[in-house]
C-alpha cells in the first residue's frame, strides 16, 4: 500500500551504469555536484519512469492519455544527498534504452522530497500508487505522477519550481490537472502564434 516504486528494466539500470561510469571517466560532461567523487560514492534511489506530454495534446483536451513513456530516470545518493540525476531514455515501448546524460538541479531534491511528503498523506497511504514523473518541456513543469494501480485516482503533484498556474506540492487529481495545463497550454500556444 503506499506508494511504490517499480523495478527498472535490467537493460535501463545497466545502461544508466555504463553511462555513468564514462561519465566519471572523463568520457562525459559530469555536473559539478559529482566533481572528486567516484561512482562507487553513490546509490540509486527512486528509480521511476518519465512520462512526457506535448503542449499540442493539452491544448486540445487529449490530457494525459496522450503521455508517452519516454525513459526512466534514477536519483544519485551520495550521504543521503541528491547530488543528481541519471536520465535514460527508451522508445514508447520501453525498449531500445540509450544514456541521456546525467543532470542537477531543483528538480532531484524535489523529487525526494514530494515524495517523502506524499507518502505521509492518507489518501495515498491507503491507496496503491506507482511512482512515476511526467515531464512538461514547454511549460516547465516536472511532476509526480502517483499512478493508481487499483483504479483511475491518479494523484499528480507539481515539483518546485512549477509553471505559475499550479502551485509546486499540491496534490491535484488527474482531472483537476487536465483543466489547469490545458488552459495554460491553450494561452501558450496563443504566445507562440503571435
Amino acid at each position: 500500500m503506499g506508494i511504490s516504486v517499480p523495478n527498472p528494466p535490467r537493460e535501463s539500470f545497466d545502461v544508466c551504469k555504463t553511462g555513468l561510469k564514462e561519465v566519471f571517466s572523463g568520457g562525459g560532461e559530469a555536473p559539478l555536484s559529482l566533481v572528486g567523487a567516484k561512482a562507487e560514492d553513490f546509490k540509486f534511489i527512486y528509480p521511476h519512469k518519465v512520462f512526457a506530454v506535448a503542449l499540442d495534446d493539452l491544448a486540445r483536451g487529449a490530457g494525459l492519455d496522450e503521455a508517452t513513456l519516454v525513459g526512466w530516470r534514477y536519483l544519485m545518493s551520495r550521504h543521503n544527498i541528491i547530488a543528481a540525476s541519471v536520465d535514460v531514455a527508451c522508445d514508447p515501448k520501453g525498449q531500445n534504452h540509450c544514456f541521456a546524460g546525467v543532470s542537477e538541479g531543483p528538480f532531484n531534491g524535489a523529487t525526494q522530497e514530494t515524495v517523502i511528503a506524499a507518502a505521509q498523506k492518507d489518501l495515498i497511504k491507503k491507496g496503491s500508487y506507482e511512482l512515476c514523473v511526467l515531464r512538461i518541456r514547454e511549460l516547465y513543469i516536472m511532476a509526480l505522477w502517483l499512478r493508481d494501480l487499483k483504479g483511475a485516482t491518479d494523484i499528480i503533484v507539481p515539483l518546485h519550481p512549477t509553471h505559475d498556474s499550479l502551485q509546486a506540492g499540491k496534490a491535484y487529481s488527474r482531472s483537476q490537472f487536465v483543466k489547469v495545463l490545458g488552459d495554460a497550454a491553450a494561452e501558450e500556444q496563443l504566445g507562440f502564434t503571435l
